[in-house]
């Protein structure tokens, strides 16, 4: 078994300026996702962390001990806590990551399970223990979403540079087929399995 740190970040702003429903809902979702960690087993701590107007940030220059008070950085979002969970795999800390209250999320990959489903069953049977079966499924689809997400979000910055130098570019004067490449290479007619070789 590995540890994995799992940390939450959020908006505090957003979450301070909630409705008392709102926060309220989003409490018993955490409630309920660590609720589910416990019985699995899986979870070997946590702790929701204080606003950041509450903490302190410690430094040590020249051997003097210098403690600064309130939010050291201002950012779109802060770190609200933490779980620290004991699981054998990436995959299975990625799982249980992807589970932190996506309730649409969640409701595509199930979704998207029973798709599998009826292809998979069909041709082979329902199995064993088919609740099973379509978790596990489910589980694949959200941490296969997240990834996704992931590449996406890295690929961003060298779209954007791409986008600025076709602008700075003339109508005419495209350096290079990196346009016709892209829309090669995205074309609906490749296998995506086969792309990412």
């Amino acid at each position: 078994m590995i540890k994995y740190l799992l940390l939450i970040y959020g908006n505090e702003a957003a979450m301070l300026s909630a409705s008392k429903a709102e926060a309220d809902r989003m409490m018993a979702a955490y409630v309920a996702y660590t609720e589910a960690m416990r019985k699995a087993g899986v979870l070997v701590g946590g702790e929701r962390l204080r606003p950041t107007a509450a903490a302190s940030a410690v430094r040590v220059r020249d051997d003097k001990t210098q403690v600064l008070d309130g939010p050291y950085a201002e950012t779109k979002e802060q770190l609200g806590g933490y779980y620290m969970i004991d699981v054998p795999d990436l995959d299975a800390a990625l799982s249980w990551a992807a589970r932190t209250g996506d309730v649409a999320g969640a409701e595509d990959a199930l979704s998207e399970a029973f798709a599998a489903a009826l292809i998979d069953w069909s041709a082979s049977g329902i199995p064993e223990k088919p609740e099973a079966w379509l978790m596990a499924v489910a589980r694949r689809k959200t941490i296969d979403a997240a990834r996704r997400r992931h590449s996406g979000e890295d690929a961003t910055d060298h779209l954007q540079l791409m986008a600025e130098e076709l602008a700075a570019a003339s109508d005419t004067d495209i350096p290079d087929d990196r346009l016709r490449l892209m829309f090669a290479c995205a074309h609906p007619a490749i296998d995506p399995a086969s792309a990412r070789r």
